[in-house]
């Protein structure tokens, strides 16, 4: 799990690289002291993100988030996201890696 300095600047990151974005949670669910959601992201890439240069690309995203609290505080986190989606969207050509023989 990121501490706070962390994820300040993982949001630093996105509003750099990122404009017009935007979060949205999506069907929360709690039971005990689990609490679950699944969310849809979008934006504007129009500044360098996760190192690719701005392409102007519009993209969108879905992912599911797990939370574990304990007194009021998020003391575990599970994240599934389709990265790979994402880099495509963004216009990142993927290949297969080179197998030597």
């Amino acid at each position: 799990m990121r501490s706070l300095t962390e994820f300040v600047e993982h949001v630093k990151m996105i509003h750099r690289g990122v404009s017009d974005f935007s979060i949205n949670l999506v069907e929360p669910c709690a039971e005990g002291d689990i609490v679950t959601s699944r969310y849809v992201m979008s934006g504007i890439h129009q500044g360098e993100f996760l190192g690719i240069p701005p392409t102007g690309n519009k993209f969108k995203g879905s992912g599911i988030l797990i939370f574990r609290i304990k007194n009021g505080k998020v003391v575990e986190l599970w994240e599934e996201f389709d990265g790979v989606g994402l880099l495509e969207q963004l216009g990142m050509e993927l290949k297969p890696k080179e197998i030597k023989k």
